[in-house]
């Protein structure tokens, strides 16, 4: 298939297909480089499954868990598996990392019919992704269920589903409170749910308020603890939120460009639409305002974690590189349809950067040798200390605190 040509029937399945492929593989990559945090939250998973208690130990509750849908998705797979045999929450995460990189393609697959885009554009937006090794260094937390519900969002905001967008609205929350910075700038700028937003607003709330609910009852709180954790910390050291990309330039060269670099060049591309979309109000430029949208929330959303000055945690960045990544690569496969001098100057060189940084992404993640026995980015701040972690694996110390 041509870059310039639309997506074709049968692409959705060739790309949840290759998504499925590429996370079975990394996940075997990582299952044994998993940081302490993850194992915090595969505890939560295994008492919620074996004992239906949400803390990290059996015999006390705690509402640490900065995540809920992660958990109640590793917790009901445990518990699945646990009447098939098994009990053990690092199968769960394997489950749960491949449905979300299935879910992720899907909604990618949403975006490339709705904008008419070629399969390579969703190929590399989905690739960008899975591949970042910023993110497979924190594998088990959220980090994949944020760009596939981001994308989902997106998905169903271009295609103007205001039911969708409600439901998936609700899972984001779910997935992490602070992901309500994305929901209302993409609800706002999408005439399709804007016009039913009662209807996407009501679906939203049926989905998250049962469980905000229920942490009110139960804990006395509808927010995790870990919101409040976060905004006490401060910095480690020298290093906070708004300059810790530096020091994992410092120490993590390749890892960083890479990881870091899409999420740039895409508010690049956000700069340059602005311009050209003041300069030619075409029916096609007010279309990818969806897109816009969820990029520029994401530049928001690391002004307002650097405004807070919470401690850098590697995480932490994922929401900004997701959704700006995201956009990058609408803008340049919408780009590709915009005519001849957009298609030359800006579409293919920008496709073809953004296919170097795909590669550059896997390098980084198998250069240190396969499969991993530790992660190949640290906590920003800290030096590289590793402690045996359970099952024999390798676990970070650098974030016992999330």
């Amino acid at each position: 298939m041509s870059p310039e040509s639309p997506t074709r029937p049968g692409s959705t399945t060739w790309l949840c297909g290759g998504a499925a492929l590429l996370a079975v593989g990394l996940f075997w990559l990582v299952r044994n480089a998993l940081i302490d945090d993850a194992y915090i939250t595969l505890s939560y998973a295994r008492n919620l499954a074996t004992h239906l208690h949400w803390g990290l130990i059996p015999t006390e509750p705690s509402n640490a868990a900065t995540s809920p849908l992660n958990v109640l998705l590793l917790g009901g797979v445990t518990a699945l598996l646990r009447l098939s045999g098994g009990i053990e929450p690092i199968w769960a995460l394997g489950v749960v990392f491949v449905g979300s990189a299935v879910t992720l393609a899907w909604g990618w697959s949403r975006i490339a019919a709705a904008l008419r885009l070629p399969l390579l554009v969703p190929a590399l937006g989905v690739a960008l992704a899975l591949l970042n090794p910023l993110v497979l260094s924190s594998t088990g937390l959220e980090v994949l269920l944020i760009p596939a519900v981001l994308v989902g969002m997106l998905a169903a905001a271009l295609q103007g589903h205001p039911i969708a967008f409600g439901v998936l609205s609700g899972l984001a929350v779910l997935t992490r409170l602070d992901l309500v910075v994305f929901v209302l700038p993409l609800a706002l700028v999408s005439p399709g749910i804007r016009h039913r937003l009662a209807i996407s607003a009501g679906t939203a709330s049926a989905v998250s308020l049962p469980w905000f609910a229920w942490s009110w009852w139960h804990f006395g709180s509808a927010i995790p603890d870990t919101f409040a954790i976060k905004t006490v910390q401060r910095s480690f050291g020298p290093w906070t939120f708004a300059n810790g990309p530096l020091d994992l330039l410092e120490r993590y060269p390749l890892e960083t460009v890479v990881a870091f670099v899409p999420a740039l060049l895409g508010l690049v591309a956000l700069l340059v639409w602005t311009g050209a979309g003041l300069l030619r109000r075409r029916t096609r430029w007010r279309q990818l305002l969806p897109a816009v949208a969820l990029g520029a929330a994401g530049a928001i959303y690391y002004l307002v974690y650097a405004r807070l000055g919470v401690p850098p945690y590697q995480w932490y960045y994922v929401p900004s590189l997701a959704a700006l990544s995201t956009s990058l690569c609408v803008l340049l496969g919408t780009a590709l349809r915009a005519g001849p001098v957009a298609r030359r100057a800006v579409a293919l060189p920008g496709l073809a950067l953004v296919a170097c940084l795909v590669a550059g992404n896997l390098v980084a993640d198998v250069r240190g040798g396969v499969p991993w026995h530790v992660p190949v980015i640290f906590g920003v701040g800290l030096p590289p200390v590793t402690t045996p972690g359970l099952g024999g694996s390798w676990v970070s110390v650098s974030g016992l605190r999330r």
